[in-house]
């Protein structure tokens, strides 16, 4: 925080009042234009007297029934009340039977697809040539074929 800001902090109450000279004043609005830490400070200082004016008159303060009232609230409910697991399952037991459903229904489905799918169709043997002592050439190729097709009488 720079010096300037230090002291548009510090004459607030003079700048908002207008008591300032008129070179503090345009001083201090010159900061507020280009400083956003200041411009900030301002706004949080200008919003009571906003709020106010938006509302007329400041609330009226609550009275000693509402705060009596709210003790007694915060009394009753810091009371902590202790379930065993046994005890919370069987008051929230209802709220299990949907997952409880879901899980049924999961496992059936899974097992009746396991035992009522297709048995997997065989796939077509296909044999393959070797060629050990030659280059693997389209004219290799078609000899191996014909001599297969030849071996079984096509």
């Amino acid at each position: 925080m720079n010096t300037i800001c230090k002291k548009v902090k510090n004459n607030w109450a003079e700048y908002s009042g207008k008591t300032l000279s008129p070179q503090e004043q345009e001083a201090i609005a010159q900061h507020l234009a280009i400083c956003a830490e200041c411009r900030a400070f301002a706004y949080a200082q200008r919003f009571p007297a906003v709020l106010q004016k938006a509302l007329g008159e400041p609330p009226p303060e609550p009275s000693e029934r509402y705060y009596a009232s709210l003790r007694q609230k915060l009394q009753s409910s810091t009371e902590v009340q202790v379930t065993s697991v046994p005890e919370l399952l069987a008051q929230q037991s209802w709220q299990l039977i949907p997952a409880l459903a879901l899980l049924l229904v999961t496992i059936t489905a899974s097992l009746s697809y396991e035992y009522t799918r297709p048995a997997p169709t065989p796939q077509p043997l296909v044999e393959t040539i070797i060629f050990e002592d030659s280059a693997l050439t389209e004219q290799n190729i078609l000899g191996a074929i014909i001599s297969e097709d030849e071996n079984h009488g096509i």
